[in-house]
């Protein structure tokens, strides 16, 4: 007989993981949120939550029984699977097993600026339930996004956020039918004040949130302006401005490696070799060398 796990009245992912005692991961964005917890043989009922849920079974094995708005699954689980809760919608879960979960909230404001890119409305209650699905790049963005905001590496805020507004669009166009529509791209001006804003503040943890501001967009709409007006990504261009900065100090200056580090925004001398190697096929140290004599 499993136990029985209260009925939970929740806000989001946070609330869960203190609810039943799991961990409490660093929020990759204002709109989303992440916990992982582990869970026996249990029973369950989420009252109507206000947030999006969408559960990723890490490390699963059992059977697992659910019902949300009035249809019943009953699937074998395993490590991959993914279930999806809409806002609004009470669920009902008896698992027998044991299961990893990862889990992510995604907040109403997130799929509304989603669907504004859209030619499919978002309302509350317009997505359905889905249980113990395979979506594997569904899967691999929330491992991702599980490993980065972990890792907390400087940088990590622009990185989590992006990887936030591809979770949000994939799981939108999966449930809703989205289809992308043109995105009008930045002005050359907008770009210009982004870009100083990058280049003044390379030693800061910047975000997307933060360039958003600039221009007055939300995060998911200035993502693709930028990328529409410079055929890159915001973090691209941030990333790359990092790198250039510590080919400039390499050039120029005898500040020891660790200081270049900070002053370009890695969060270590080891964090910069591993960035700079992949944009430029060479170690700092190997570089000052050929460039310097």
């Amino acid at each position: 007989m499993s136990a029985r796990v209260p009925h939970f009245d929740f806000t989001g992912a946070i609330d869960l993981a203190v609810a039943i005692g799991g961990e409490v991961l660093p929020s990759p964005s204002e709109t989303l949120e992440m916990s992982a917890f582990t869970f026996g043989s249990h029973s369950s009922e989420v009252f109507r939550p206000p947030t999006n849920l969408l559960f990723l079974a890490d490390r699963s094995t059992g059977k697992l029984r659910a019902e949300a708005n009035g249809t019943i699954w009953e699937k074998e689980t395993r490590p991959g699977l993914l279930t999806f809760a809409p806002a609004g919608v009470p669920q009902f879960y008896d698992f027998r097993g044991e299961t990893t979960n990862i889990l992510v909230s995604v907040d109403d404001a997130l799929l509304r600026a989603v669907s504004q890119d859209s030619d499919v409305a978002w309302r509350m209650g317009a997505l359905e339930p889905d249980l113990a699905f395979h979506e594997p790049r569904l899967a691999d963005l929330i491992r991702r996004q599980c490993r980065e905001v972990s890792k907390a590496d400087m940088g990590w805020r622009a990185i989590s956020e992006g990887l936030t507004l591809v979770l949000a669009g994939e799981l939108f166009r999966r449930f809703s039918g989205m289809r992308k529509s043109e995105q009008s791209p930045l002005s050359a001006m907008q770009v210009t004040i982004v870009e100083d804003f990058m280049e003044a503040n390379l030693d800061e943890n910047l975000g997307l949130t933060d360039l958003a501001r600039l221009v007055g967009l939300d995060v998911y709409g200035f993502a693709r302006a930028f990328k529409a007006a410079t055929g890159q990504s915001a973090i691209q261009a941030l990333i790359g401005r990092r790198v250039a900065r510590v080919e400039a100090l390499l050039r120029t200056t005898s500040l020891p490696l660790a200081e270049i580090a900070y002053a370009c925004g890695f969060s270590s001398q080891a964090h910069m070799t591993t960035v700079f190697g992949k944009h430029m096929g060479t170690t700092p140290g190997r570089y000052r060398r050929e460039v310097r004599g």
